[in-house]
């Protein structure tokens, strides 16, 4: 109904949201403009996780790397200590992204920044993983030195948390109803598998 229309080459057919909230009602009643205020234009603090929270599982954070982040580390040479510090950097200690509002954005790091010591000593990434667990508690001291354009600068961050990595938990309190929708509707090799 939205989408579709004569059939004619491409063109441009511009649309307001009230457009797609009129499109989106005629297909199922629902507060559509609630939705989108909510779940696209609101910023918030957090993930939206009522996807994850309602299919019966939750997120937690522990000591551990995920297998996503283990494989991405491999695969592109990244470091990824977002749920710890808030910063993903390449093999050479080069930041690609700090998350704002977290220890190494409220300690001025940005991106471009090469961090070439943590704590006093030259750079690698055990270095800093194992400064990130040893700043758990509150005598933990975190203190990298990052060259920035020609300039050299030492950032404090206030971090304490030791190591931080997101997994998935199920949620025994709930019904999984993720398994319910990836579980496949047909045995394999049946007909009714490969008749698409």
């Amino acid at each position: 109904m939205f989408f579709g229309g004569p059939d004619t080459p491409p063109r441009l057919e511009p649309y307001a949201l009230a457009d797609l909230l009129t499109a989106l009602g005629d297909v199922a009643r629902y507060d559509w403009r609630g939705f989108f205020e909510a779940r696209v234009m609101a910023i918030s603090a957090t993930a939206p996780l009522g996807g994850i929270t309602g299919g019966g599982w939750r997120l937690v954070e522990t000591a551990a790397p995920n297998e996503w982040q283990r494989l991405e580390e491999t695969a592109w040479k990244v470091v990824d200590e977002g749920a710890s510090i808030g910063v993903k950097l390449d093999a050479k200690g080069v930041i690609e992204d700090v998350i704002p509002g977290m220890p190494a954005a409220r300690a001025g790091l940005g991106p471009g920044m090469k961090i070439v010591a943590v704590n006093g000593r030259e750079y690698s990434t055990d270095r800093l993983r194992d400064a990130i667990n040893a700043s758990a508690g509150a005598g933990g001291h975190l203190g990298l030195l990052a060259e920035n354009d020609g300039t050299l600068a030492t950032y404090h961050l206030d971090y304490h948390g030791g190591a931080r990595y997101p997994h998935l938990e199920r949620d025994p309190a709930r019904p999984d109803l993720l398994a319910a929708i990836l579980k496949p509707r047909a045995e394999a090799g049946s007909d009714a598998s490969t008749a698409r």
